[in-house]
């Protein structure tokens, strides 16, 4: 029984570790073109929540936004850094 509750423990802290992630050379790419379409490019890319975050891309404007994609690279929110 003690081994079953280690393992589930386990389990429970290494579920939110899975959430996240970095993204595939093919998801970088699509998202750097959604992001030049309007204009942006670079920042940090990652995986999280069903849905594609970039912080800190830099666009035309000369300011830094932080920008969640949907699985199919649409913009779904876009805010001033």
């Amino acid at each position: 029984m003690r081994k079953l509750f280690v393992v589930l423990i386990a389990c429970i802290v290494a579920i939110p570790a899975l959430a996240s992630r970095p993204v595939t050379e093919q998801e970088r790419a699509k998202i750097e073109d959604a992001l030049r379409a309007l204009g942006c490019s670079g920042g940090k890319l990652g995986f999280d929540d069903d849905k594609f975050e970039v912080d800190d891309a830099a666009c035309v404007d000369a300011r830094l936004y932080d920008f969640d994609l949907d699985r199919q690279y649409k913009v779904i929110r876009m805010k001033l850094d």
